[in-house]
């Protein structure tokens, strides 16, 4: 939760939403980074008004199906067709597919995850 809120607090709102995915399944990170969307749909973001990122690429860090449908849905918003078909195009990748085994999902998160780390370490440190 601490990394998320200094994330969010820095202007690194994709990766705090990517961070919010590192808790236990279904937990209130899922729900923290819910609402990080929700505020940058509603114009709500008024304690951190400056964002630094622009969402593009975090979509192949993203294995849960909540946020990518509400980051598919905030690209609606936003009336922006080809960040819409980003982000429909991860969730219709066959690794997050809900009807997978456990297994598999936790592959595809532990593929991610580290992905996602190595990249957030280069840009922290370059």
């Amino acid at each position: 939760m601490v990394m998320v809120q200094c994330c969010r607090s820095l202007g690194c709102i994709g990766e705090a939403i990517v961070l919010c995915q590192f808790g236990p399944d279904g937990g209130a990170l899922i729900t923290t980074g819910l609402q990080i969307i929700d505020s940058l749909r509603c114009g709500e973001n008024v304690a951190f008004p400056y964002t630094f990122d622009s969402l593009d690429g975090i979509a192949t860090f993203l294995w849960n199906l909540d946020l990518l449908e509400a980051l598919t849905n905030l690209q609606f918003f936003n009336c922006s067709q080809s960040k819409k078909t980003t982000f429909l195009r991860c969730i219709n990748q066959p690794e997050v597919n809900a009807s997978n085994t456990r297994e598999i999902l936790q592959m595809t998160r532990n593929k991610r995850a580290s992905e996602f780390l190595r990249h957030f370490s280069d840009q922290i440190l370059t």
